[in-house]
């Protein structure tokens, strides 16, 4: 950075390879073709792989469940809530 302060670099400037060219404006008066095709409908059942996986997902869910109460209870017991 102190270089760049006190003395300046003679760097020249990259060529320029492709000229830039203005992007394209839409047509303000063009018609606009915006419209839904409706065809036919996709039936969109899960795999296989994904029905076993929403299942584990719930067994974890319950197993969970069941292991947090038993934390609690525990603990209850420890400390003579219950």
């Amino acid at each position: 950075m102190a270089l760049t302060l006190t003395r300046r670099r003679r760097i020249a400037p990259m060529p320029q390879e492709f000229a830039r060219r203005p992007d394209p404006q839409p047509d303000p008066f063009a018609p606009r073709d915006d419209y839904h095709i409706e065809g036919e409908g996709v039936d969109e059942t899960p795999s296989v792989a994904g029905r076993v996986a929403h299942v584990l997902q719930i067994v974890l869910i319950i197993v969970m469940a069941i292991l947090s109460a038993a934390i609690v209870w525990l603990l209850g017991v420890i400390f003579g809530i219950w």
